[in-house]
């Protein structure tokens, strides 16, 4: 080329290329290999114990109260104030109190039994049904209303395409009575540019006015998440139950008495009550965000704790070996995969193809749902550039 352009190309010995980093060449890419194998094999390994396979009863237990600094002050003999400190304690706070004595155990029983009993703020709901005008449930603030139609303005703006940036997109924000129906009309438009075509009519329509959508639309019980600790949180409009290797154990460790049991089995799972859920795990095939639908849970009643805790009780192995068997594949791809083709960051990081934990999922459904129509909260959900979170989970410490 030098020599057409009139030029004095290079001799020999020719220019030395730029040092390249050790983690680029093959010895580096080698040792993150082996390093990541062996990552794998000892995370596979702590679901291969025969406990592992074994379901327990899902179930909390009461503190035990040994009553160490001598008896409760006498202000907590007044019934009144007994009753707003123990109404608004967390969970796990009641069942301690049941054990404290028989007063406190039948002012524990009297809130347990008016908690998440009768259906609020209105009659059991389905995906897709219009929210009740004038209803402003768990509206968003004014703060949270302004940053949404930010992000929304910024993607229009810079033409974005691929994935969301984060799961800020919930149906709370977008299907809010405050949310101007301008702005919700971009952010369908957007939506209908980069979702699967079957995804984006139903739950971009505000024909009849806001629509219930995901979860993050509902107030889930806390006695249902306080059950399983950090291992449940929301995720993208639904939720995400990781399942640790000690999470069956801790479940089995945990068991209230029958009567307690029976109150909290008893309660709807969320306020409003929801008629349909969709359990969700990650498919056999190997392609990541692959979801398959485990089992959908319906009841035009609404739906109660007892439900799905029963069913996730059924769900868990399915979802560990699913889990394991995508490991594997993974670890496949990794173990032969020429030390060329990951010997830049990004290539390493992509080989992360699984979560470092298995899981299962919980999104809003109607009884009818196709589960070839993924919902908006699904959609968003299988949006999600999340490598860097895959491979950070896989080298947490468990």
């Amino acid at each position: 080329m030098r020599e057409n352009l009139g030029e004095v190309p290079p001799r020999v010995p020719w220019p030395l290329s730029f040092p390249r980093p050790r983690e680029q060449l093959e010895t580096g890419v080698e040792e993150w290999r082996e390093a990541s194998l062996r990552i794998i094999d000892q995370r596979i390994a702590l679901y291969d114990s025969k406990s592992s396979g074994k379901c327990s009863p899902l179930a909390t237990p009461p503190a035990k109260s040994e009553n160490r600094h001598g008896l409760p002050h006498r202000a907590l003999g007044i019934k009144e104030l007994l009753e707003q400190i123990l109404r608004y304690a967390t969970p796990s706070t009641q069942y301690a109190a049941w054990n404290v004595s028989k007063g406190w155990r039948d002012m524990v029983r009297y809130i347990l039994q008016t908690q998440f009993r009768i259906p609020y703020p209105c009659g059991p709901v389905e995906y897709g049904d219009a929210i009740q005008p004038d209803l402003n449930w768990l509206q968003p603030s004014d703060s949270e209303i302004a940053k949404f139609q930010e992000v929304v303005d910024q993607l229009l703006q810079n033409s974005y395409c691929g994935m969301f940036p984060d799961s800020f997109f919930t149906a709370r924000l977008s299907h809010a009575d405050k949310l101007p129906q301008s702005k919700f009309d971009e952010f369908g438009a957007f939506c209908e540019s980069i979702l699967p075509v079957e995804s984006a009519a139903a739950p971009l329509s505000r024909d009849n006015g806001p629509c219930w959508m995901d979860l993050s639309q509902f107030e889930v019980n806390p006695h249902f998440t306080d059950r399983f600790g950090d291992s449940l949180q929301p995720l993208d409009g639904g939720y995400a139950l990781t399942i640790t290797p000690h999470l069956q154990r801790h479940l089995r460790d945990q068991a209230l008495m029958p009567e307690l049991n029976e109150l909290v089995h008893t309660m709807f799972l969320t306020n409003p009550p929801c008629k349909g859920l969709g359990i969700y795990a990650f498919g056999p095939e190997t392609s990541f965000r692959d979801l398959e639908l485990i089992e959908r849970i319906h009841n035009v009643d609404g739906i109660r704790t007892r439900d799905l805790l029963l069913r996730i009780q059924q769900h868990l192995s399915v979802a560990i070996e699913r889990w394991r068997y995508r490991s594997l594949s993974m670890r496949e791809v990794i173990a032969e995969e020429s030390w060329i083709g990951m010997s830049s960051y990004s290539e390493k990081l992509s080989k992360w193809t699984e979560p470092g934990l298995p899981q299962l999922l919980f999104f809003l459904e109607s009884a009818d749902h196709n589960e070839f129509d993924p919902t908006l909260a699904q959609s968003l959900f299988q949006t999600r550039d999340s490598r860097t979170e895959r491979e950070a989970q896989w080298k947490r410490p468990i």
